[in-house]
């Protein structure tokens, strides 16, 4: 494995596209039974600000989320590792390099939604001080304080 690296907004459509697909399977629920994933692709390149981490020119991981200039909060729309590349701390350091984003905009809070039974993703917000902000039936909305 060589050095993962981090960038902002570097990612194409097709190296969007292409990671989402590859991430499919492992989205609970599958990401492709929520969206259309070609048109999901789109609508971040258009509209969000990506972190990524690369390796070798690859989109290993990804995430994704919306400004809400108006109500000052950040609202991640996608958390992606390529499958062989979890477990070695991608997720945490996107999520880290996420909140700093944030923080550099001066936003008040990042928001997400999350499946109940993805018990290791809810881990992880927790452990970067999300808390469990509303649910429905199948998601908690987690929310993190950036500005007090």
């Amino acid at each position: 494995m060589e050095k993962i690296e981090y960038q902002i907004n570097q990612s194409s459509y097709d190296d969007i596209y292409d990671h989402l697909i590859a991430c499919d399977v492992y989205f609970v629920p599958r990401l492709s039974e929520k969206v259309a994933i070609d048109i999901y692709s789109k609508k971040i390149i258009d509209n969000a600000i990506r972190i990524e981490a690369w390796e070798n020119n690859v989109l290993v991981g990804l995430i994704a989320f919306y400004s809400n200039k108006e109500n000052s909060f950040a609202y991640i729309t996608n958390v992606s590792v390529l499958n062989e590349f979890k477990g070695i701390g991608i997720a945490k350091k996107l999520m880290q390099e996420t909140i700093n984003e944030v923080q550099k905009i001066k936003f008040k809070t990042i928001q997400l939604e999350v499946n109940k039974s993805n018990s290791k993703a809810i881990s992880l917000y927790k452990l970067l001080d999300f808390e469990i902000d509303d649910e429905n039936q199948d998601n908690y909305l987690m929310k993190k304080n950036i500005i007090k």
